[in-house]
């Protein structure tokens, strides 16, 4: 399950796939490998756009609906939102980079952690580098950006600022 999409633009907003398909990205399912020059993906994007859609409300909205309350919020009740069937067309499971003209591809389709280039010694029991707040006990290395490293929202684009802060104010005082 990935983390919610979100952008702090405009006063902050959640960021839809199929809205951005509408807008020209193009979507699709998992990518597989290549062969020859054509990407290859599973062909099961309505699903996996269907568990993205409701894995916020179903992993994150209870989360925020208790902070609310605990914090003694005047927020309005979130709104259901419309359901939205949108598909792109053909977005099949094969997309050949030379038919398509694409000369240049941005991967930024998320990552699996492998701390396998690690020294063993670095790293927990759940094979997690060892540190305090992005600071490991090995020094020069430090990490941000990954899942939890001191809040939920750590490995996403409006949470990785502060673990950032607080790694570059660690790195300041060392020179």
């Amino acid at each position: 399950m990935c983390n919610p999409l979100l952008s702090g633009n405009g006063g902050g907003h959640s960021v839809h796939l199929r809205g951005l398909g509408r807008r020209g990205v193009r979507l699709h399912g998992r990518f597989e490998g290549t062969d020859g020059g054509v990407l290859v993906f599973t062909d099961d994007l309505p699903q996996r756009l269907a568990l993205v859609e409701a894995g916020f409300g179903q992993r994150l909205g209870m989360l925020a609906d208790a902070y609310i309350r605990a914090a003694g919020i005047d927020a309005p009740a979130a709104g259901v939102p419309e359901p939205d069937n949108w598909l792109p067309a053909g977005s099949g499971s094969r997309l050949d980079l030379a038919a398509e003209g694409i000369t240049s591809v941005i991967w930024c389709t998320g990552y699996g952690l492998d701390f396998a280039m690690l020294d063993r010694a670095l790293l927990d029991e759940w094979d997690y580098p060892r540190h305090t707040k992005g600071v490991t006990e090995h020094p020069g290395l430090y990490a941000v950006g990954l899942p939890w490293l001191t809040r939920h929202i750590s490995a996403t684009l409006v949470g990785v600022g502060p673990d950032a802060e607080y790694v570059t104010e660690h790195l300041a005082a060392r020179s």
